[in-house]
């Protein structure tokens, strides 16, 4: 089966490359058919580039590469595609999450994604799109990539990228959540939406850390919905109090005669 995969490159700094694929024409973004799981191409070019993979989400696969950190971070701070900044963003997570798990270092990852994320955070006028590069990488895509699914270092990774995001991209998340505080919250116009969206990857790296400030905002965020505080359980933890909503759910047991149902 041949499947097309469109290749951009640019600089280090997002300027456009043109580069020449196996002695072709020179262009900054070529069409590659794939007719098999590997390709080599021979590239030339007059200037240092990057690689910008699978621009449009060209080709619906799970692509393995050996990019550098820095490599990822330049794509997800410069890159003019928004699928290629959104993958650079998971990939640079699940290496954190991954080195967790194996109980290696994973500071040269975690500072490339630090850093690229602080530049998008302060720039990124699209909220959609900022929602996206700040979520982490959910449990089901990370236990799908095993045939064993490591449920524990899953959680552990995933806790260790949170906490870590909320104390060194405190002030930033901060500031991200309040210049875009401005929605409605019952609001169905795109700009509404769009900034609703950003309530989970924002505030749950600094709720991880204790943030009184995202605290704060989280109580301030439930009274301006004007949700009934009547619907929550009201609990304390330390000097923190926290709300649960009980809503009813239905579980499909194995017996498809027999459907549970509760609060």
């Amino acid at each position: 089966m041949s499947m097309p995969v469109v290749l951009g490159f640019m600089s280090p700094t997002g300027t456009p490359v043109a580069v020449s694929l196996d002695g072709g024409a020179a262009a900054a973004e070529h069409t590659v058919v794939l007719a098999g799981r590997e390709r080599s191409l021979s590239v030339s070019a007059t200037e240092p580039w990057v690689l910008s993979p699978l621009r449009g989400y060209s080709a619906p696969v799970d692509l393995t590469v050996d990019l550098s950190h820095q490599h990822l971070g330049a794509l997800l701070m410069h890159d003019t595609d928004a699928f290629v900044r959104w993958w650079a963003s998971e990939e640079l997570m699940i290496r954190v999450i991954d080195a967790v798990r194996a109980g290696t270092a994973a500071d040269d990852a975690l500072d490339e994604l630090v850093a690229a994320l602080e530049h998008v955070a302060v720039r990124e006028h699209d909220p959609v799109l900022l929602a996206q590069l700040l979520a982490l990488p959910d449990e089901f895509m990370l236990g799908d990539r095993e045939a064993m699914i490591d449920v524990d270092g899953v959680a552990a990774g995933l806790e260790h990228l949170r906490v870590a995001l909320g104390h060194r991209l405190h002030d930033t998340l901060l500031g991200v959540w309040h210049r875009f505080a401005t929605d409605d919250p019952t609001g169905t116009s795109s700009a509404d939406i769009g900034a609703r969206m950003l309530v989970e990857p924002v505030l749950a790296p600094l709720l991880a850390v204790a943030s009184p400030e995202a605290s704060r905002d989280s109580f301030a965020e439930l009274a301006r919905a004007a949700l009934d505080p009547a619907q929550y359980a009201r609990t304390t933890h330390g000097e923190f109090e926290i709300w649960e909503r009980q809503v009813p759910f239905r579980a499909i047991t194995h017996d498809p005669k027999r459907v549970m149902k509760g609060t």
